[in-house]
């Protein structure tokens, strides 16, 4: 069932910074930024196992033209996508979105799984069924086994727990639509699934905020990465 919403900021205005300051310089940040999700969240997404999910792709309002016609493109090659341009924050947005999933899915329920993901971040092939697996037992989840990967070496690879991580997912209804955000990801109420395998990865770069390798070091061969994560 296509009741599995990924909602992901990309550009959205953060309190205390210059958002134009993301459009500055050759290459901008949002430049890069646009390399990044095109080259690890775009294919890992387009992997599923499960392909039934929405992801929700949260922008600014005054996104400059040729960024946002970048961003809608992808549209035509990945229609799990929605880009929605606001100036309202996520939680003040929550009726586009709803009334972007009530266009678009194909089911009637009025439960629904609602999960975030950076839009420089990559997951698991399994990802999707695994959120909507455990969301069918828990109210919130956040999935704990994950890896680092440096966007510069593909060897540089390490397994990282993380038990009260960022990839964190919520049960809720369409009656009383809510997000994980809102909170710290240290400070939502969830359980913390362990898995057999890692289910998300950060990517390691220059513009990361966690721009140091975190955990154990590890060895994955190609053809693993590839299958797992289709990087």
């Amino acid at each position: 069932m296509d009741n599995h919403i990924i909602i992901t900021r990309f550009n959205k205005h953060i309190d205390g910074k210059d958002i134009n300051n993301l459009y500055k310089g050759n290459p901008s940040w949002m430049d890069k930024r646009i390399i990044l999700f095109e080259k690890y969240y775009l294919p890992s997404f387009q992997n599923q196992t499960d392909k039934e999910h929405h992801n929700f792709i949260m922008c600014d309002g005054e996104t400059p033209y040729q960024f946002k016609q970048q961003l809608l493109n992808f549209e035509n090659d990945y229609p799990f996508l929605t880009f929605i341009f606001t100036n309202e924050s996520i939680i003040d947005s929550l009726g586009f979105i709803k009334s972007a999933y009530l266009r678009k899915r194909k089911n009637n329920s009025q439960e629904l799984y609602v999960s975030r993901v950076d839009n420089d971040d990559f997951i698991s092939s399994y990802y999707n069924q695994t959120v909507k697996y455990y969301l069918q037992y828990y109210k919130w989840i956040t999935l704990t086994n994950g890896i680092c990967l440096d966007n510069s070496n593909y060897e540089n690879i390490t397994y990282f727990p993380f038990p009260r991580g960022p990839f964190v997912s919520r049960k809720t209804t369409l009656e009383n639509f809510q997000t994980p955000y809102g909170m710290t990801h240290w400070d939502v109420p969830s359980t913390s699934i362990e898995t057999d395998h890692p289910m998300w990865g950060w990517v390691i770069h220059e513009d990361n905020l966690h721009n140091t390798m975190k955990g154990i070091p590890i060895q994955i061969d190609k053809k693993q990465l590839k299958k797992l994560y289709n990087i």
